[in-house]
């Protein structure tokens, strides 16, 4: 017969690693997040009293509910948050834009955008054209038009950035650009109308403690089911480092027929 282990008393400290898991489309999805700030579990529970007669005691209490929120800290940021977070679709070829300051045209109707770009979006182009460098004197915006001749105050755009304006447009005029082109080797997250947070689960390490007597203790917890709130936020401030913060609640999984919601468990590693 095995003999029962009591758990050893010890100072929490450090952080440890969390990784979550999801399943999207059939496919396992692994997000480690082993730079951590804070990790933290809070479990709470509500009851309804039941009073009878006179008494100001209540005569019975009836347990309601009982939740688990689990709060993550995170010193770096993904874009596999979102993932979690908001149900974001990972993928790659990401929306990127380019700016092209004003350029003067010495002479002729063309334009190529600098860079070698492949696959740039000609919708999303927005061209201006000034008397000055500085693109402040006599602006005037160009429409787009998929006209390979382009008639006064239009222009014309290939993917590959070559650019085709009317006669006498600007020829002796600054040009300035902006636009969006797709980049195959960025990663993007697209979030929908659609889109929902997806079931993960929740693993958690943490950081082993000494115990001075040769011996440390690890705490493992595991969260079999859990979904995102829902709330993230990406705050870009001026010389200040953001720390993404997650937050999950745990829920019951219907399939399984032990109903275990939780398991915290204990190991003493030995010298």
């Amino acid at each position: 017969m095995a003999t029962n282990k009591n758990g050893k008393p010890i100072v929490l400290n450090g952080v440890g690693s969390l990784v979550l898991k999801q399943v999207r489309d059939g496919k396992v999805e692994v997000i480690k997040c082993g730079t951590l700030q804070d990790l933290k579990l809070s479990f709470s529970a509500s009851d309804d009293k039941v009073y009878g007669g006179d008494s100001l005691t209540p005569i019975y209490i009836l347990s309601k509910d009982q939740t688990l929120t689990i709060t993550a800290t995170e010193a770096t940021f993904s874009l596999e948050y979102l993932a979690v977070t908001n149900g974001a679709e990972m993928s790659n070829g990401g929306s990127l834009f380019f700016d092209v300051p004003a350029t003067l045209i010495a002479s002729g109707k063309t334009f190529t955008v600098p860079g070698n770009l492949t696959s740039i979006d000609p919708m999303s182009v927005i061209a201006t054209v000034s008397d000055d460098a500085d693109g402040v004197v006599n602006v005037n915006a160009l429409s787009y038009t998929t006209n390979a001749t382009p008639s006064t105050g239009q222009f014309n755009i290939t993917t590959a950035g070559v650019m085709t304006f009317a006669d006498g447009d600007v020829a002796g005029k600054y040009i300035a650009l902006s636009g969006v082109y797709t980049d195959e080797d960025s990663r993007k997250a697209t979030i929908t109308n659609a889109s929902v947070p997806q079931f993960v689960e929740i693993r958690h390490v943490s950081n082993p403690v000494d115990m001075g007597d040769g011996k440390k203790v690890v705490i493992h917890t595991r969260i079999f089911r859990a979904r995102a709130t829902g709330k993230f936020e990406i705050d870009h401030k001026r010389q200040t480092a953001y720390a993404p913060n997650m937050e999950f609640e745990a829920l019951y999984d219907t399939q399984r027929k032990d109903g275990r919601i939780a398991e915290i468990s204990q190991k003493v590693l030995e010298a």
